[in-house]
């Protein structure tokens, strides 16, 4: 498996959101959003011990429920450094983008093949838990998933060079 991505993904500034929603951002949304995947990224690249229990999480459970599960321990951390204070309309955006991560290191480390189906499921899996812990409806947040999942699978083509299916 290349490195390549691992080491570049540990010198980047915080991606983006991914679901298009930049625009819609304040800049102090933008700020949060940034900071929150900086720490992310720390947590899954630069802190061994964070690392090593993601890596555990996502191995010791079926593809789709540990990555799943070692996104919702990195929003839990999100949500505990900012004491709860982590704006609502940017979980969703910044859940995907650690599954984004979180399957892309599972791919790199040979922890599981990552597929179209599997990202899918995955972010399904993350969206579920989100709304069980929330208490969103999850007939809300369907309605909303068509476009996240169309916009990840273009990311998914993009980051496995379309192998993924």
């Amino acid at each position: 498996m290349p490195e390549g991505l691992v080491q570049q993904a540990t010198a980047e500034e915080a991606p983006a959101p991914a679901t298009g929603e930049e625009a819609n951002l304040t800049p102090e949304e933008q700020e949060t959003y940034d900071s929150a995947m900086q720490m992310v990224s720390s947590l899954i690249y630069e802190d061994d011990k964070s690392h090593d229990s993601i890596m555990q999480i996502m191995a010791e459970e079926d593809p789709v429920a540990g990555t799943a599960s070692a996104a919702m321990f990195l929003m839990s951390k999100i949500e505990e450094t900012f004491q709860g204070q982590y704006p609502e309309e940017l979980i969703l955006t910044t859940t995907d983008e650690i599954t984004d991560l979180l399957l892309e290191l599972a791919n790199e480390a040979g922890l599981f093949e990552v597929t179209e189906q599997i990202a899918n499921q995955v972010k399904l899996a993350a969206v579920e838990e989100l709304a069980e812990e929330y208490g969103v409806d999850p007939a809300d947040i369907e309605a909303n998933l068509g476009d996240i999942t169309q916009e990840d699978v273009s990311k998914m083509d993009q980051m496995f060079g379309g192998q993924n299916a």
